[in-house]
């Protein structure tokens, strides 16, 4: 087998992005330790890219009643508050409903953790899902928490998901608003 030469350069930023991606998923997971140390009922998360829109504040809070409906009797909510990734159609398979303002999917998935609400049902299951595989702490949040959403998956753990359509808050690094850490920005 042929081995492909690495720039020293490359393989130093290549190093450097994989440390800061587990600062980002570290901070993330911190976060939902310090909810389930509180007497909250949801979180959300956002990351140093969020964008508050004008009407941001009070989708919020019909994303927030949306979560109460989701939450009855204890389910875990997963909701993506600023899009991402275009995803229309690799999640279309997996899309269940369109309330106004929203997508729900069948299963929970992610195309970005740069805001995001989860109730805590599901911290204290995903907070679960760390300790028991601590290799999780290595990867991006966004594959962590895809990571742990298919392994609850597997285990026909049910997970109420929905993504806002459109976004509750910008995401600055998509809508070119910020430079991400990757392109030398925030």
């Amino acid at each position: 087998m042929r081995r492909l030469a690495t720039h020293p350069a490359g393989a130093e930023k290549r190093r450097r992005h994989l440390q800061v991606d587990a600062m980002v998923t570290a901070k993330h997971m911190a976060a939902w330790r310090a909810f389930l140390d509180s007497d909250l009922e949801y979180l959300v998360c956002f990351e140093d890219d969020a964008i508050f829109r004008p009407e941001s504040v009070l989708r919020l809070l019909g994303v927030l009643s949306f979560a109460e409906v989701l939450s009855d009797g204890g389910a875990p909510v997963y909701m993506d508050l600023a899009g991402g990734f275009p995803v229309e159609e690799d999640f279309a398979l997996l899309e269940a409903a369109r309330p106004a303002g929203l997508v729900t999917y069948g299963k929970p998935v992610t195309n970005t953790a740069c805001c995001y609400l989860i109730n805590r049902a599901l911290a204290a299951i995903m907070a679960a899902q760390v300790l028991a595989r601590p290799e999780l702490r290595r990867l991006s949040i966004d594959w962590a928490m895809n990571a742990i959403f298919m392994r609850l998956g597997k285990a026909r753990t049910a997970v109420a998901c929905a993504h806002a359509k459109p976004p509750v808050f910008g995401h600055g690094s998509f809508t070119g608003e910020y430079s991400g850490w990757r392109e030398g920005g925030t």
